[in-house]
């Protein structure tokens, strides 16, 4: 199974590098994963698409906020 195309897109540039990705099945068999190469017109649209998507929590951050228990 490929990984999905926001980890691909992480993972291209050390690839591209020339570092080996690798897939490791559950008995342990490690198998090369080739990473489709990303253009400039899709490294934009994806730039773009998580720009859009991704928005700011009140403190600043991305995600949301979890606040604490108070107690038992």
């Amino acid at each position: 199974m490929p990984p999905g195309r926001d980890l691909a897109y992480a993972l291209a540039p050390w690839q591209k590098a020339g570092l080996k990705i690798c897939l490791v099945a559950v008995d342990g068999s490690p198998s090369v994963v080739p990473l489709p190469s990303v253009g400039p017109l899709a490294e934009m649209w994806f730039r773009l698409t998580t720009w859009y998507t991704l928005r700011r929590n009140p403190l600043g951050g991305y995600g949301v906020f979890v606040p604490e228990s108070s107690g038992g």
